[in-house]
Order: C-alpha cells, then structure tokens, then sequence
C-alpha cells in the first residue's frame, strides 16, 4: 500500500461498541508554521502557545499501520 504523506488529518475512531471518538493528527512541522503563523495574527499571545483537544503529534507524515484496521 502506497499513502500519500499528510501532514494533518482527522479521524474518527469507531469502536466495537459503536461509540465514536475524534483526533487531528498533525506533525511537529504543522504545529511549528501553525505557531510561526500566529505571530503575524496575534492569536494564542502571538504564537506563544499551541493549543487544541483531542490532538495526536507525530514525527511521521504517514505511515500505512496507521491505515490498517486491527482487530483486539
């Protein structure tokens, strides 16, 4: 399986129990130009802080296990 490299998604994560969860995923890279962006919009004290719920950092932009489906 060939992925192309995303730098930032979203998922969401269905459970056996049918109960659903959400995550961004974003790489450290996206987070840094997001944070240097901030400092020309004053948003979050002008870059100072980065903050969101439900976020998941990775070093990878890709990566094909994180595409597969596991069963527990």
């Amino acid at each position: 399986m060939t992925l192309k490299p995303q730098r930032e998604a979203d998922a969401t994560i269905t459970l056996p129990d049918g109960t659903r969860r959400f995550a961004t995923f974003m790489t450290l890279g996206v987070v840094s130009r997001v944070m240097e962006r901030w400092q020309d919009t004053g948003e979050c004290l002008n870059g100072r802080y980065f903050w969101t719920s439900d976020l998941v950092i990775s070093r990878e932009a890709a990566s094909p296990r994180w595409s597969t489906p596991r069963e527990t």
